[in-house]
């Protein structure tokens, strides 16, 4: 059995990150999965297999990377131990990291919401500012599925230019990414993904020029959450001050 790392095919993408791909070929079969990570050729040692040791992310990447190859090996090695033939079949119901069925990602939002909401007692307005940006997804959705395998930075360039295109403020559009790689970090932890794709994200929202007229107003639940947030006296008293002027 051998098993290795390879970038997709180039022709394939537009995006000049590609997928990282592990190939198991034993038996004249061949199991092809993707490992939800995309690299820039540059970034990527066809000899080791790995990414570079300059890359920012060069030992987590490194270590996820060895961590598939280790279990692939033990499984062969566990079936050979207790005499199992080693089918495709098998190896697929054997690997940890090949998922059966991923939940859909709305689902799985929910399920976010509804677990963390209850353990960690969200306050009734960070749940409605969750939903709103959940209502903004599902907008997106219909120009660029949404999995969790596909947050990668084709999802950040739709994302932006769809807050862009509505005429949201750059700290609106902030917000609802912040909350997005929330969920997207409670996702991985939980062993829903193994995408760390969105950890590289920060974008340079760009500052309004001088002398161009632009209006920037807070949201309802933005509102909401100042309104509500415990501040020291001072604070406060600056607070009430800003809200009073928003609501008159």
């Amino acid at each position: 059995m051998t098993v290795n790392f390879y970038l997709e095919k180039r022709e394939k993408r537009k995006s000049p990150e590609l997928l990282i791909l592990l190939y198991i070929r034993f038996h004249g079969h061949l199991i092809k999965q993707g490992t939800g990570f995309r690299i820039h050729p540059d970034n990527w040692d066809e000899k080791t297999q790995r990414p570079v040791e300059d890359y920012v992310l060069y030992k987590k990447l490194k270590n996820f990377l060895d961590k598939w190859d280790l279990q692939t090996r033990e499984v062969e090695l566990d079936a050979r131990i207790k005499g199992v033939t080693i089918t495709v079949e098998f190896m697929k119901n054997s690997l940890p990291f090949i998922k059966k069925k991923e939940l859909d990602f709305f689902d799985l939002w929910d399920k976010w919401i509804e677990r963390e909401g209850r353990v960690n007692k969200w306050r009734p307005s960070t749940v409605k500012a969750f939903n709103t940006t959940r209502s903004r997804l599902e907008e997106i959705n219909k120009i660029y599925k949404l999995e969790l395998g596909s947050m990668n930075d084709d999802f950040l360039q739709v994302f932006l230019k769809y807050f862009e295109d509505e005429d949201y403020s750059n700290s609106y559009a902030k917000d609802k990414l912040k909350i997005i790689k929330r969920f997207l970090n409670w996702s991985f932890d939980k062993g829903y993904t193994e995408n760390i794709s969105f950890q590289k994200w920060n974008p340079k929202f760009p500052m309004p020029k001088p002398g161009e007229d632009n209006l920037y107003y807070l949201e309802i639940d933005e509102f909401t959450r100042l309104y509500q947030l415990k501040l020291a006296n001072t604070l406060e008293d600056v607070r009430d001050g800003f809200c009073f002027c928003c609501l008159t």
